[in-house]
This record gives C-alpha cells, sequence and structure tokens, in this order.
C-alpha cells in the first residue's frame, strides 16, 4: 500500500470537486486463482481520504473494513436471497431489485430474535403477523 497526503498535484479543477481530500492511497492487490491459466493477476486501487493525519497502517484498516462489510453483505445477498442467478436485466429493473433486496436483509437484520435471514423470509411469506411486525419494527428503528 501506498499513502500520500500530498494531494495539491490533483490541481484546483479536482481539489475544488472534493475540498474535503486530504490523502490518496493505492492497494494493490494479486489474485491468482486455482486451475486459471492465464496465472495470477495484479490489480490496483485507489482510495481518496480525508484525514490528513491518516496512516498507511489505519488506511488499512478501514480499507480492509469496507470491504470486509461488502463482503458480508454479498453472501447474505447470494445465499439467502440467491442474488447471483438473477436475470433480471431490463433498465434499471436489477439495481432496483437490488436496493429493495439491501433493503429486506436491513430489516430482517433487526429482528431481535436472531433467526437466520433465510428463516425470516420465510416466515414473512408464510404469516402476515410476522410480516407486518418485521415492517413496523424497521420503520419505528428508522425513526428513533
Amino acid at each position: 500500500m501506498w499513502l500520500t497526503t500530498e494531494v495539491r498535484h490533483l490541481g484546483p479543477d479536482l481539489l475544488a470537486l472534493w475540498p474535503s481530500v486530504r490523502a490518496i492511497a493505492a492497494v494493490e492487490r494479486v489474485r491468482d486463482v486455482a486451475g486459471d491459466a492465464g496465472g495470477p493477476t495484479t490489480e490496483r486501487h485507489y482510495y481518496v481520504l480525508s484525514d490528513r493525519r491518516c496512516t498507511a497502517e489505519r488506511a488499512g484498516r478501514i480499507i480492509r473494513g469496507h470491504w470486509s462489510i461488502e463482503n458480508q453483505l454479498h453472501h447474505v445477498l447470494d445465499v439467502s436471497f440467491d442474488e447471483d442467478q438473477s436475470r433480471v436485466r431490463k433498465g434499471h429493473a436489477a439495481e432496483n431489485l437490488s436496493r429493495l433486496r439491501r433493503l429486506t436483509a436491513n430489516l430482517l437484520r433487526l429482528n431481535p430474535t436472531r433467526r437466520s435471514i433465510r428463516g425470516q423470509r420465510k416466515r414473512c411469506a408464510w404469516s402476515d403477523e410476522y410480516l407486518f411486525n418485521t415492517l413496523f419494527r424497521g420503520l419505528k428503528a428508522g425513526q428513533a
């Protein structure tokens, strides 16, 4: 990982668009997929940070934390909602359905019983009372 707080080189136009930019990080990832004849691939990702005192170690923790959350959410969406199998492609339908799945997953996570997301989805389908309690619990939590 590389990190710099020297952001002046971005120029006044970019700095005007992002006035809170204080640091830039670059992370290089090497990925080797078993059985891939092409061998390992290298990707470089860039991150914009607003903390001038951010160290490379702290930036690394923040970036790993971000991807950890993304990976956990993707796992829930794929396992519980089978999102990867969706063949919806027309217009904005895929994005809209993805947002609905995320909203649903977040509402179900608010359930204090801690049942599985898949199990809660089934219960919502089988019981109008459970469905309404789930929806209204989410609405009440959103107002707090």
